[in-house]
């Protein structure tokens, strides 16, 4: 996401069907709740948060227990 925001990336470099489905959904998401935010800003707050999960979390899942935690979204753990 960061390179689609910062580098005008359209094409999602994506190993799996399931990163390119992730890929989809942010980008919809984004372009529909958050289309008044500079492409800056959005790259800024992508970079915390991907370095917040790089710092907090033990690898595995344990990623989706931190976003959850903070967005209220996902499996609760």
């Amino acid at each position: 996401m960061i390179d689609r925001y910062h580098f005008n990336d359209e094409k999602p470099r994506a190993d799996t069907s399931v990163l390119e489905e992730g890929f989809r959904f942010l980008s919809q998401n984004i372009g529909e709740k958050l289309a008044y935010i500079q492409s800056e800003q959005l790259v800024k707050v992508l970079a915390a948060v991907y370095r917040s999960i790089q710092r907090r979390t033990i690898g595995g899942t344990s990623y989706l227990q931190f976003v959850s935690q903070f967005t209220g979204i996902g499996p609760a753990m």
